[in-house]
């Protein structure tokens, strides 16, 4: 028997990073009470260090306690953060069910968008997760730009989430750049060297990220990243109906 995948859908956040895309507040609320209606699992709501307006909108939908449609069970509303103690603060603020907490872990991000070093990614993601745990907020910890990461400092990274009691981790290919088959032998490695369950959150960039998501799975991911129309930054991400 195949495992059960978990579906979340990230129209709310990574969708809204779609050139010429806002939502409403209204719109928000309808965009999660479908995918609530379609059974789709899990969602990202936004972005609460965005401002008041999103904290607003994201408050919204957590207070529509909204169930999935044929499972005794609330919508998972999670917000995403940067690997910020006040990113995660404002998360908890608006009563989410879980935060994502994210930062880059490739060397040419660390590097030349942060101006820092390995061992300080590491620093704020224990910092970020701590203050998760303050609140009592089940977190996944995301690595923005694995694909583009060295593979045994990748692995270091989950293993640190696993020690800090995340449920989860996330490899993210940000730029579109993988594909299938490097997909499949990362993910597979990292598989064996971690005990955590895994998430991938594919880009468009070269029209792999549904190729790349299936790949995953066969890998033995346990969760997949989707947007609506494949909705999201550049290009956009896997499509929820074609990974469905």
């Amino acid at each position: 028997m195949e495992p059960e995948i978990r579906l979340l859908d990230t129209t709310l956040r990574d969708g809204e990073q779609a050139v010429g895309v806002v939502f409403t507040r209204w719109e928000k609320e309808q965009i999660a009470a479908l995918l609530a209606e379609i059974g789709i699992p899990a969602i990202e709501a936004g972005f609460p260090a965005l401002g008041p307006g999103e904290k607003e909108c994201i408050k919204a939908v957590v207070a529509a306690n909204l169930r999935v449609k044929g499972e005794d069970r609330p919508l998972e509303i999670n917000g995403f953060a940067r690997a910020k103690e006040e990113d995660v603060r404002d998360a908890a603020e608006c009563g989410v069910h879980g935060v994502i907490i994210s930062i880059s872990t490739s060397d040419i991000h660390i590097e030349r968008k942060f101006r820092r070093s390995r061992a300080w990614v590491l620093e704020r993601v224990e910092e970020a997760a701590d203050e998760a745990k303050s609140y009592g907020l089940p977190f996944t910890v995301s690595a923005e730009d694995a694909s583009r990461t060295d593979l045994s400092f990748l692995v270091k990274y989950y293993r640190l989430a696993e020690r800090l009691g995340a449920k989860m981790v996330c490899y993210c290919d940000s730029l579109g750049v993988d594909d299938p088959f490097t997909t499949y032998q990362r993910i597979k490695l990292i598989g064996r060297e971690i005990s955590l369950p895994i998430e991938v959150h594919m880009h468009n960039d070269f029209g792999m990220a549904t190729a790349n998501v299936l790949a995953g799975i066969r890998a033995g991911v346990s969760s997949v990243a989707a947007s609506i129309g494949g909705l999201g930054e550049r290009t956009g991400n896997s499509p929820l109906e074609e990974v469905v």
